[in-house]
């Protein structure tokens, strides 16, 4: 898989599959954030190691920004849909060498 925001691959990089999220409703699409990638930058220990970061808290982290991003998102269902842009990634960066991507997608009702 690569980024949908940047192109670079994405094979190798911690993710997080999510099977429970919750479905943002528009009239006539949903959508619904399938997956979390954390991608390090830096040396050869992990950005957790690192700085001491809880992976718990980025994980309930880019859960709150996967959740106001599909609300933002929702009222422009539509749009987005019509210009075919149905596979979104938010990309955020949390710290100096550690990026949260987040991957929607738009499915008709």
């Amino acid at each position: 898989m690569k980024s949908a925001i940047d192109g670079r691959p994405l094979d190798g990089v911690d993710s997080l599959r999510v099977h429970t999220a919750t479905d943002y409703i528009g009239k006539a699409y949903i959508i619904r954030w399938t997956e979390l990638f954390f991608v390090s930058y830096g040396g050869s220990e992990s950005d957790t190691e690192q700085h001491g970061d809880d992976p718990a808290e980025l994980s309930r982290l880019a859960e709150h920004l996967a959740q106001a991003f599909c609300l933002a998102v929702t009222p422009h269902l539509e749009s987005l849909a019509f210009e075919m842009m149905t596979k979104i990634g938010l990309r955020v960066t949390v710290g100096s060498e550690q990026v949260i991507i987040i991957y929607l997608f738009i499915y008709l009702i």
